[in-house]
């Protein structure tokens, strides 16, 4: 079978769950079919990444289009006033001012929690339901108008930036589109977070799930990684051929065992790139409104955030909290994670949590909300503790602290769980039979 995937990130190095899936999944399926890969490169790191891949996968054919402004943020191709020197200083003076301001405004603030209205800004501020960005450059477009149109089998697209290419495809080839997070589910949690929804607000959550169920119509096949978002896709468009295919992530041969943690030192982790807004979203929720309620239970507990994370918002949680460390990558994350409780405070989003797997392997014992577990075939009070109240996670989270007994259970119950759920040749027996049936 002959096999386009069209990348809008390059999936190497595997540093991440993400890259993790992508990349196996392709691994797997490069033995047997004919493969090609079209990746838009954004930034600089992702030519060096471009070029380890290829010689990774010598017989698996690419093509690439590359981002205008490598060395700089993704691209945007939307309208900008014309690069002028008046227009240059007129900036640089309104940059100037803006900071001042926000460093008079970050003086004044105090540790205490902020405002139910500010964390509405922060919200506005960051949610996808006002900043989109799913277009790209003609020159990407048409690279994919070419080459989809290079005889394959089978096209296959992913993740929601991406999905509009579909009408760029060729009719007669097989359409498949992998929706990682359904986001006007994202959408709906965050609108659920706001203390005012407008009506403007609430329109445009409508428009653009309309736009997002249309498009996903125009793809012959979809796989989502639960059965959980299939079933809120189906309820939506009933017409829709939905495939459930959880990420192929390697697991290992064996896991770590649970170890016996010094009750003296209190240590949480969360494992996630500050990039993804859930991700900060939760991290924010966490040390604003639950670490103040464990310090007035008496639990001193510091907590590590593992993976990339920009100063901007660095900054914010530290200015909350003084007992958040920033570790960036670890080299040997399972032993990073193996004596600390992992926390998944995560309130925004759907598909499927890599951030879990890792703690399981790990034996990490494991508090999250629903919606950080949501999909994943484990039970609350057997294999980890659920809480989405910050005094219910404050609550689990100090019992779990407190007992070193429910650690060891909840850690080697749900790795016993997981070795029958996520078997690695069963989920890439699954992804192959699908492109068979295709």
């Amino acid at each position: 079978m002959k096999i386009l995937f069209i990348l809008t990130y390059v999936p190497y190095p595997l540093n991440s769950g993400g890259n993790q899936a992508t990349f196996n999944m392709i691994d797997n399926l490069r033995n047997s079919n004919d493969i090609s890969i079209l990746c838009y490169l954004r930034y600089g790191s992702d030519i060096k990444a471009y070029e380890q891949l290829k010689t990774v996968w010598p017989d698996v054919t690419f093509y690439s289009c590359s981002s205008k402004e490598l060395s700089g943020p993704a691209a945007s191709y939307e309208l900008t006033m014309p690069n002028t020197l008046s227009c240059r200083i007129f900036n640089y003076v309104q940059n100037s001012m803006e900071r001042k301001i926000k460093r008079r405004m970050y003086r004044q603030q105090t540790r205490a929690i902020i405002s139910r209205q500010k964390q509405d800004d922060y919200l506005k501020e960051n949610s996808t339901l006002f900043h989109l960005r799913t277009d790209y450059p003609p020159e990407f477009q048409n690279m994919v108008w070419e080459v989809s149109r290079k005889g394959f089998d089978v096209v296959q697209v992913e993740f929601y930036e991406s999905m509009s290419l579909v009408y760029l495809l060729p009719d007669d080839v097989k359409k498949v589109f992998v929706h990682h997070e359904i986001r006007y589910v994202r959408h709906e949690n965050e609108l659920s977070l706001f203390h005012y929804v407008s009506p403007y607000e609430l329109a445009r959550f409508r428009y653009l799930k309309d736009m997002e169920t249309m498009t996903l119509a125009r793809y012959d096949h979809i796989i989502v990684l639960t059965e959980v978002d299939k079933e809120i896709l189906l309820a939506d468009n009933p017409n829709l051929d939905i495939y459930v295919s959880p990420a192929v992530v390697a697991m290992p041969d064996t896991y770590l065992p649970f170890v016996h943690k010094n009750p003296e030192i209190k240590r949480l982790v969360f494992v996630g790139s500050g990039d993804h807004f859930p991700n900060a979203d939760g991290v924010l929720w966490f040390c604003e409104a639950v670490m103040p309620l464990l310090k007035d239970m008496g639990i001193d507990v510091s907590l590590d955030i593992v993976g990339v994370w920009r100063s901007k918002i660095r900054k914010k949680v530290m200015s909350v909290c003084d007992k958040a460390n920033f570790t960036g990558f670890v080299d040997d994350l399972p032993a990073f994670l193996n004596d600390k409780v992992s926390i998944v405070p995560i309130r925004i989003g759907s598909g499927m949590r890599m951030k879990i797997l890792d703690s399981i392997v790990s034996a990490s014992p494991i508090v999250t909300t629903a919606k950080g577990c949501e999909g994943l075939p484990f039970k609350d009070g057997e294999d980890y503790l659920i809480a989405d109240e910050p005094e219910a996670f404050a609550q689990a989270v100090a019992e779990i602290l407190k007992d070193e007994s429910l650690q060891e259970r909840l850690s080697l119950r749900i790795q016993e769980n997981m070795r029958s759920s996520f078997d690695f040749d069963n989920l890439k027996k699954r992804r192959i039979d699908f492109y068979k049936s295709i």
